[in-house]
């Protein structure tokens, strides 16, 4: 952030477990996809187009190698991820009851309306997240499903929600806010539907945070595009229900999928209201740099179009440990023990997909 908002100059951190790369870009010429709906695997060759032949005519020798690749090749030895210790918390439940009840004091002051304060869980952990990944996809299916592994860091994640998407020259982003958990049966979800779409607080968090997404969109838009497509939509998630929304506009000319994602990273629903602000108060209350959390993971295709998520439900494996890390939205209404509760519901689909997963052979 400090790149896009130079007032953020914070110092670099000497916490290891935030000491990553602040982007990796990756571009692919040859991709190897697979279906999960379909149950199919395709071969895919990006192609230059000087020497058209003969870059064709080598691609096609390349998709040779790699389909008997796929049909013949060794199952890889992917060492299990076992977790050495019981996860712990930076904050006890008291300390962090007392870092909201700090963040509504500076909400009654008036330096900002809404912050999001998150809290990280670690463990001592060894072997790989990619059945971590494998266990995800089965307990908590998610809109955006990742494992990516590269150097000594590795990231596994199920986020549920966009930070911009960028089609045909029209953005959209989606802002979550509002949370709780899912019922036993369908006449608990309903029962907690009702309740939640009632709560002042969290719709009050929730406008907030759409303001805050066509503030975003606002920056890069051509002038009147931006809209409210959809507001307070409910969606049910396989430990959560959130209340969701939809903000679009329409990318200015001469503005490409890089803009897009400065005007909006970090998103609103990581960060707060005023954004600034809230980053500053942040850098203060919490215990450790947040490195990857509230980032964006996701692509950007040939023809400039973009769909990235936002870097939540999600575990980052380092040095032998395991982090996962979960906010809670404070507003002047807050209740400092559910907030508490909210970051450990946030990441119990994590934690329980790296416990489970240690049974995976």
């Amino acid at each position: 952030i400090r790149y896009i908002e130079p007032t953020l100059d914070f110092p670099t951190p000497d916490d290891d477990s935030a000491m990553v790369n602040d982007v990796d870009l990756m571009l692919f010429d040859k991709v190897i996809a697979f279906d999960h709906y379909k149950n199919k695997i395709y071969l895919i060759a990006n192609i230059s187009t000087n020497d058209l032949e003969r870059n064709y005519n080598k691609a096609e020798l390349e998709l040779k190698t790699l389909a008997d690749l796929v049909v013949n090749g060794k199952e890889a030895d992917v060492p299990k991820g076992i977790l050495k210790t019981e996860f712990t918390s930076e904050f006890t439940k008291d300390e962090f009851e007392a870092v909201v009840k700090k963040t509504q004091h500076y909400i009654k002051e008036g330096d900002i309306f809404q912050c999001v304060v998150s809290n990280r869980r670690e463990a001592e952990f060894e072997g790989s997240l990619l059945n971590a990944y494998r266990v995800l996809r089965t307990l908590n299916p998610s809109p955006y499903m990742f494992y990516l592994s590269g150097g000594d860091v590795e990231l596994t994640g199920a986020s549920p929600e966009t930070l911009v998407k960028l089609t045909d020259g029209k953005m959209y982003t989606f802002p979550i806010a509002g949370t709780m958990r899912r019922g036993k049966n369908e006449a608990e979800d309903l029962a907690i539907e009702e309740k939640l779409i009632n709560d002042e607080k969290e719709l009050a968090e929730h406008n907030m945070l759409v303001d805050l997404g066509r503030n975003d969109l606002g920056k890069i838009s051509k002038f009147g595009s931006v809209k409210v497509e959809a507001l307070h939509m409910l969606q049910r998630f396989s430990h959560v229900i959130h209340i969701t929304s939809t903000v679009s506009g329409d990318m200015q000319d001469g503005k490409d999928a890089l803009d897009a994602i400065g005007a909006t990273l970090p998103a609103g629903t990581l960060s707060g209201a005023p954004k600034i602000r809230a980053i500053e108060i942040l850098h203060e209350l919490e215990k450790s740099p947040r490195g990857v959390y509230g980032g964006a993971v996701g692509y950007i295709d040939f023809s400039g179009n973009m769909d990235v998520c936002i870097g939540i439900r999600m575990a980052m494996n380092k040095g032998g440990k395991v982090y996962v890390r979960a906010g809670a939205g404070i507003v002047r209404d807050s209740v400092p023990e559910s907030e508490f509760n909210e970051t450990l519901i946030k990441g119990q689909s994590m934690i329980s997909a790296i416990t489970d997963a240690q049974e995976v052979e």
